[in-house]
């Protein structure tokens, strides 16, 4: 089973991502940043429909936290599809300000 990770993966077009890869046969791991509970329902909805997903979370807007989340992807990985690379990634989640956008 190839193993996808999407960022921003618990709602939205993240979430349509998750849904949609997981029907096409990927393993998905997504990302949350505050809410765990839409996390969680997505993971159980791919699986209700005969997917395997996992969930870890992300904020990418603390980059010191980066060498730890690539570490838990490994674990991840390996726990729960006997993997050591990841077949691809949707960087759906940003952050950033833009100038002359309000806030």
């Amino acid at each position: 089973m190839r193993v996808i990770l999407i960022t921003g993966g618990s709602r939205g077009i993240g979430a349509s991502a998750a849904i949609q890869c997981a029907r096409l046969g990927f393993g998905v791991i997504l990302t949350y940043q505050q809410n765990i509970e839409a996390a969680d329902a997505m993971v159980r909805r791919i699986r209700h429909e005969g997917g395997k997903a996992a969930v870890l979370p992300l904020d990418l807007g603390a980059t010191s936290s980066f060498a730890a989340f690539s570490d838990s992807v490994q674990e991840m990985l390996l726990l729960c599809w006997g993997k050591r690379h990841l077949s691809g990634v949707v960087n759906n989640a940003g952050y950033g300000l833009l100038p002359g956008l309000s806030q």
